[in-house]
């Protein structure tokens, strides 16, 4: 697959997943290096990655992955989340110099792991709309990680195949 067809691949939003496939460790080991090595201003560590891949936890995000605050929500969740892995970019250990570093940082990374999912065959879903802070709370509490800010979700996985 060359890259127009990765790109025209991750451009929708995918929303259904076979929840019982299982990403082979080797693959998530290479959109997490292909993901780390893009560019950040100055090469700082602006942000982290989680990569979870755990079900319980998955579905216990899932349940938070909406933002009630906002005037177009319609308190749906987003399905996206409900990926065979869930890729998540929280802020990093190093401040970013300028307000908007993190999240530039954070775009070029997530539309890289989403090229190298599409690379390997795997579909995508991205998402913005969570209640942060009992995100923040299932990840501590979860998998141990304190998130000052989350800033982007991308689900990475393989369609379910009885939804068109």
């Amino acid at each position: 697959m060359n890259l127009l067809e990765c790109a025209k691949k991750i451009e929708p939003c995918q929303r259904n997943w076979d929840e019982n496939f299982v990403i082979p460790e080797d693959h998530i080991n290479y959109i997490t290096e292909v993901c780390t090595t893009v560019p950040t201003k100055q090469n700082r560590n602006v942000y982290s990655l989680i990569v979870v891949t755990d079900r319980d936890i998955i579905n216990k995000i899932f349940e938070v992955s909406y933002e009630p605050t906002q005037k177009y929500t319609t308190y749906k969740k987003n399905s996206q989340v409900l990926s065979n892995a869930l890729f998540i970019w929280i802020e990093g250990q190093e401040k970013a110099e300028y307000a908007d570093d993190l999240d530039i940082a954070v775009g070029i990374s997530s539309g890289a792991a989403a090229l190298a999912g599409a690379e390997l065959g795997y579909s995508t879903g991205f998402c913005k709309c969570f209640m942060d802070g009992p995100l923040r709370k299932i990840l501590k509490r979860s998998i141990g990680v304190r998130a000052k800010k989350i800033v982007l979700m991308l689900g990475i996985g393989i369609p379910n195949k009885d939804y068109n």
